[in-house]
Order: structure tokens, then C-alpha cells, then sequence
């Protein structure tokens, strides 16, 4: 049996928005360039360079993102590919936040 591998956090949001949209993985690639093997190592492997502004722009212009969209997209990827402790501090930033919603 064949083991899944987990999401990084920008896999995530990856996923999520592209669920939204009704867009597939392949339809992703179709529409933006991007080759399958990149897309997985940007969803699945440990961070390391994240994808530049212009080139998730380009994303969110294939896909018909809109502006907040994908600044959100864009805000997930820089969150995904900075130091954990980054990440601790915004996710504990978030839930202080929605408690105080």
C-alpha cells in the first residue's frame, strides 16, 4: 500500500482554493504552465524556494482569481516557505484574532 504524503501548508491552500474554483490539478497545469512534478514538489515536499510574485499572479490570471484571491494565494505560499517559528506566530496571530471576532 502505497503511503500518502501530506500537504505543506501552501499545498494546502493550493488545494483549497482550486477545490473552490472546481479546478483540477491537471486543469492547473493546462491552464498556467506549470509541469506536474513542479506542482507536486510545491504542494508536497518541504520548503524551499517559494513561487516569486509575477508567477502566482500569472496563476491567478489563468485561473480567474480575483484580487483578494490571489493575494491570499500569494500570502499562503510566503507563509509556507518561511521559517516554522514564522509560521507558529501567525497561526497563534490567527486564532487570538478569531477568539476576539
Amino acid at each position: 500500500m502505497r503511503r500518502q504524503r501530506q500537504l505543506n501548508t501552501f499545498g494546502q491552500a493550493l488545494d483549497e482554493t482550486l477545490a473552490d474554483l472546481g479546478v483540477s490539478n491537471d486543469d492547473f497545469c493546462r491552464k498556467t504552465g506549470v509541469n506536474r512534478s513542479t506542482l507536486s514538489n510545491l504542494k508536497l515536499r518541504p520548503p524551499t524556494n517559494a513561487p516569486t510574485r509575477p508567477e502566482v499572479e500569472a496563476w491567478g490570471t489563468a485561473l480567474g482569481l480575483t484580487t483578494k484571491q490571489n493575494n491570499a494565494l500569494y500570502d499562503a505560499a510566503q507563509l509556507a516557505f518561511s521559517p516554522r517559528y514564522v509560521q507558529d506566530l501567525v497561526a497563534r496571530l490567527r486564532r487570538k484574532e478569531s477568539r476576539a471576532d
